[in-house]
């Protein structure tokens, strides 16, 4: 199999000071394109930045709930007393 240079992502772990200076002398080519690095990557559904805090993940999920929440909401007569006694739960 074959490394597609438009869908890979480089991401460099460490504190930012090292990432500054080690992304100046760090040049990887994949098909002779050069890969830049970058602040976060999506891997198997998690999104992973460099620092490994996972914000952007965190977020991303946050967003979803909400919009799925919002959709429940709006259609709240046509559920039953079981199903929003589990929503109000969960």
């Amino acid at each position: 199999s074959r490394i597609t240079p438009k869908k890979s992502q480089m991401l460099l772990f460490g504190p930012a000071v090292l990432r500054n200076q080690c992304s100046k002398y760090l040049h990887i080519m994949i098909n002779s394109e050069k890969n830049e690095t970058s602040y976060c990557a999506r891997n198997l559904g998690l999104a992973m930045d460099v620092e490994l805090r996972f914000s952007v993940h965190v977020s991303n999920c946050i967003k979803k709930a909400f919009t799925n929440l919002k959709l429940i909401y709006s259609q709240r007569q046509l559920l039953n007393q079981k199903f929003k006694k589990t929503v109000v739960r969960a």
